[in-house]
């Protein structure tokens, strides 16, 4: 079971931001997410240094960009 590791923020040009899932916490059966998933980021408001990532279950919510995930072929 792989609960905890290391990652970093890496950047693509000015506009977007992501963050590499290692492949161990991400196979491990405990990971809540699949590919496709459309999830919530929060910055947690108590003490600003951590972000939560929930599922995202409400429909009022919409991206801020198309950010369709393109398949690998």
């Amino acid at each position: 079971m792989v609960t905890t590791v290391l990652s970093k923020l890496y950047s693509s040009g000015k506009q977007r931001f992501f963050v590499y899932f290692a492949s161990q916490l991400v196979n491990d059966g405990l990971f809540p997410f699949k590919q496709g998933d459309m999830l919530q980021l929060e910055i947690d408001k108590k003490t600003h240094n951590r972000v939560i990532i929930t599922k995202a279950n409400n429909s009022k919510l919409k991206p801020l960009r198309n950010n369709k995930c393109k398949k690998k072929k």
